[in-house]
């Protein structure tokens, strides 16, 4: 793989830091831990954190922290999030508004396949991550 030029790579950290109200090196470190997030442009960075926030009804601040926690959130392409969104409703069998707090507490689950959710859920349940109902 070849390096990216510092310059673009500094871009990158600049834009985490202020798309997820981070400091420089928390920033840098989160992309070092998530390489994939390298292969993306800054403008997509910030597109996909809009989207997640537009799709989800909530505000930028609420997007930053879920992503900070699931930063592959910012490699889910914009236009697949209400599908992923509705496939989680379903299968999960909540109303929309059940299911953003459960991604507010879980976002992960928008990374999983719809089939596997209702697995992850119950696990989750039974380790006291996530409550019964």
């Amino acid at each position: 793989m070849a390096l990216l030029p510092a310059s673009r790579t500094a871009s990158l950290v600049a834009t985490l830091a202020t798309l997820l109200s981070l400091p420089t090196r928390a920033a840098g470190d989160l992309l070092v831990r998530h390489p994939p997030l390298l292969a993306r442009a800054p403008e997509a960075l910030a597109g996909s954190m809009r989207a997640l926030g537009s799709a989800l009804g909530v505000e930028r601040e609420a997007a930053a922290i879920m992503c900070s926690e699931q930063p592959a959130l910012l490699l889910v392409q914009p236009e697949d999030l209400p599908g992923r969104m509705q496939a989680l409703q379903s299968a999960l069998g909540v109303s929309r508004e059940r299911l953003v707090q459960l991604l507010a507490i879980k976002p992960q689950l928008l990374l999983k396949d719809a089939k596997n959710v209702s697995v992850a859920i119950q696990q989750a349940r039974k380790r006291g991550d996530l409550p019964n109902s």
